[in-house]
């Protein structure tokens, strides 16, 4: 059984231009009955060693006024401003983790019962949502403004974002969208969630600059395919670092640099590829 995904965008945008974003033309012609807007607390879950980290796993309460709903995300492993996740929600009866609802999910093969025992909040996010419904040719893309703070113990961090999510159609149709929204608002693409901002409160780690990292490629894709791959991580290196660079880090400008150039190690993978294709198979694609 193929299980459920989630595929969105992450956008940021600075806090003063939210007023902007909701006049724009995309937004204004959604009536005002449409938009749902609510008051979001999310607990997060893991162990004092974040094991579900290490295995790419979120698991969250979320509190959405008098109704729970339980969620485990599953991380695809690829590095793309295109988030693309495996995601199980449940609606639950309390506040707490419902164990008996995690059957073929990404937690199902790692959850014994000392884990169990060890599972513990360890951060939340506190939103104020909006919710806006988008046509764009023959996709439905729900856009979702968050704005709020994200806690661990003493420490917090302030949330201003903008997420894209396909619920249905065309994944490029999401870049579609940033694009017409870009052209009234100064938003930027992002790759850090919000269980990332989390758990960055919780280790006191500072943003560290973000290299290439190995691409998959399934053997039988074509060269179009593969060059979708690659372009994605690169533009992903080029995001994850453009704070970096914008605050004059060496480094940061450095491996940024490499992903604008197009000429950092992805793009061998792609030289690889293409010289290994039988002639007939080039040709075609």
């Amino acid at each position: 059984m193929t299980p459920p995904r989630e595929i969105e965008l992450k956008l940021e945008v600075p806090e003063q231009a939210l007023a902007r974003l909701t006049r724009n033309p995309l937004l204004r012609t959604i009536r005002k009955g449409t938009r749902r807007p609510a008051s979001l607390v999310s607990v997060y879950y893991d162990t004092d060693t974040h094991t579900l980290r290490k295995h790419g796993l979120t698991l969250r309460v979320r509190r959405i006024g008098r109704r729970h709903v339980q969620t485990i995300k599953r991380e695809s492993g690829a590095r793309s401003p295109l988030m693309d996740r495996c995601e199980w929600e449940h609606d639950i009866a309390g506040g707490k983790p419902n164990f008996a609802l995690v059957l073929d999910s990404g937690l199902e093969s790692i959850l014994s019962k000392k884990l169990q025992a060890k599972l513990k909040p360890l951060f939340e996010t506190r939103v104020r949502r909006n919710v806006y419904p988008i046509q764009s040719g023959a996709s439905e893309i729900e856009l979702t403004i968050d704005k709020g703070t994200v806690v661990a113990g003493r420490q917090s961090s302030p949330i201003c974002e903008v997420e894209l999510e396909l619920k249905r159609g065309d994944a490029a149709d999401l870049f579609k969208v940033a694009g017409a929204l870009a052209e009234q608002v100064p938003i930027q693409f992002a790759v850090t969630s919000k269980s990332e901002r989390g758990y960055a409160l919780i280790t006191g780690n500072k943003p560290r600059a973000v290299g290439a990292a190995p691409v998959a490629i399934a053997p039988d894709a074509n060269c179009q395919a593969a060059f979708q791959i690659i372009a994605r991580a690169c533009l992903h290196q080029i995001i994850a670092n453009q704070a970096l660079a914008r605050d004059g880090d060496a480094e940061g400008v450095h491996q940024a640099r490499w992903g604008y150039g197009g000429c950092g190690p992805q793009f061998r993978y792609l030289a690889v590829f293409c010289l290994i294709r039988s002639p007939g198979q080039s040709s075609a694609n």
